[in-house]
């Protein structure tokens, strides 16, 4: 088996990078199409009933993944978890997860010294 010699916390931040750029390589036309029209991205969010689930299944996703961020931050006294919350906002949680694991892997590391 193939194995690659990386720490953890730089194959988030790759992650990070994979998590920001697919989901605008998508949104960016979207919004061009739309003309900026958050009510029809909207319609279009919910114009059938797959994806209708997914959008349902990501809220139920980012609604876990903020009560997650919150416990594990506030016990492990991870500071700037707002940034998380602000890249899952404006991006997505495909951002925001791989974003506060970096940031958690960090604090194990910072708590090790």
């Amino acid at each position: 088996m193939f194995m690659i010699n990386i720490k953890i916390k730089h194959l988030y931040i790759i992650l990070c990078i994979f998590g920001f750029f697919l989901p605008y390589s998508q949104l960016i036309p979207i919004i061009m199409e739309c003309n900026f029209g958050f009510h029809m991205m909207i319609n279009q969010l919910f114009a059938s009933r797959i994806s209708t689930l997914f959008a349902l299944d990501l809220f139920v996703t980012a609604t876990v993944f903020f009560v997650f961020v919150i416990y594990e931050g506030v016990k492990l006294k991870i500071k700037y978890l707002w940034i998380v919350f602000i890249a899952s906002i404006l991006v997505g949680i495909s951002l925001g997860f791989p974003l506060f694991l970096y940031m958690r892997e960090r604090n194990f590391e910072k708590n090790l010294e």
